[in-house]
This record gives structure tokens, sequence and C-alpha cells, in this order.
């Protein structure tokens, strides 16, 4: 399961809608905790289900705690956050493209805003790097030399799955390579 789509039972767990702000998520955790806090039952039966409840409203809140605890944060630093934790998580991913535009968008922004401008260097040099890769590796394809060719596209593929049509080409040389090796045994 995704992380949005996590974030979303969560919020559903509380009764909530995904966009709702953080002083009302704090507000609705607050009259759950006590509309199911096992303390307020006596029947042992309706305990143990409030206590479930209860545990589940608890889960909820804390998972969605960084949200809440932004209310005291402007509308920008909850903005720069955003950017800052999109941007992070997209070089995490390897996504390097996505990840140049969003943190160069944060650091347009507010350029000295945490580590920044370091993870926008490495995502540069990274970018520079596969977009060398790719270059070098339709190269080859374009002079025939499938073999290579194949390599340099299944490298690509590994430090960067789904790098522009990197997929396609591979397969393209790997077709070619066969066809070679076909057309020499016969």
């Amino acid at each position: 399961m995704d992380q949005s789509a996590n974030l979303e039972k969560h919020f559903q767990i509380l009764g909530l809608a995904p966009n709702a702000s953080p002083r009302r998520v704090k507000e609705r955790y607050r009259e759950l905790a006590k509309q199911y806090h096992p303390d307020r039952q006596t029947d042992p039966a309706l305990k143990a289900e409030s206590a479930r409840q209860f545990q589940a409203v608890s889960q909820a809140y804390h998972a969605l705690e960084a949200i809440v605890q932004q209310t005291h944060l402007s509308l920008h630093e909850r903005k720069l956050n955003f950017l800052y934790d999109q941007g992070k998580k997209l070089c995490e991913q390897q996504n390097w493209s996505q990840a140049l535009i969003v943190l160069t968008e944060l650091v347009a922004l507010e350029a000295g805003f945490r580590d920044t401008l370091t993870l926008l260097r490495e995502a540069r040099r990274k970018q520079r790097e596969l977009s060398s890769l790719y270059q070098e590796a339709n190269a080859l394809l374009q002079q025939g030399q499938w073999s290579a060719a194949e390599e340099r596209f299944a490298s690509l593929s590994r430090q960067a799955p789904g790098y522009r049509d990197a997929s396609k080409k591979r397969r393209q040389a790997q077709r070619e390579l066969l066809m070679q090796q076909f057309l020499e045994v016969g």
C-alpha cells in the first residue's frame, strides 16, 4: 500500500476528508478518543470493542501527527516542507528528472532551506550521468552495435527504471541482436 493510500485510510478512520486541516484532525481525534475510551464502558463486551476502536483512532492520529504538528507553521513554511519532503522522496526513488523540477522550485522559493542545494546538486549530477549514458546507448543503437547498446540500456534501466524510452530501446536492441544471431546461424 502506498503512502497516500495509507494516509487516506487514517483520515477515514477519523471520519475526515484527506484535505482536513491540522486543527480539524486534532479536534476530531479528541472527540473520538473521548467517545471510544474503554473506561467509559461498564459492559465487558462493549469495553473490548471500545478498546479496539480507541486503538484504531489513536494509531490513525499518531500516523497523521506530522500533519497536526504543522498547525503552527505558516502556509509558506508548509509549502517548503512539502516540496522538500517530495524532492527528497523523489531522490530516494532515483526519479532524478522529477526531483530536479521539485527541488528547483524549492530553491526558487528559499535557496537555503535545509539541505536543498545539496539534494539539487546530487539530482543534477545523477541526471547528467543518466543523460550521458542514454546518449551513448542511443549512439550505439544507431551504429548497429546491438550488444553494447543493449548493455547500456539495461544499465540505464537498472539505475533509473522508466527513464525516457530506455526500456523500449533496450527491447529494440535485443530484437536486433536476436535477429543478427539468427542470421549468423542460418
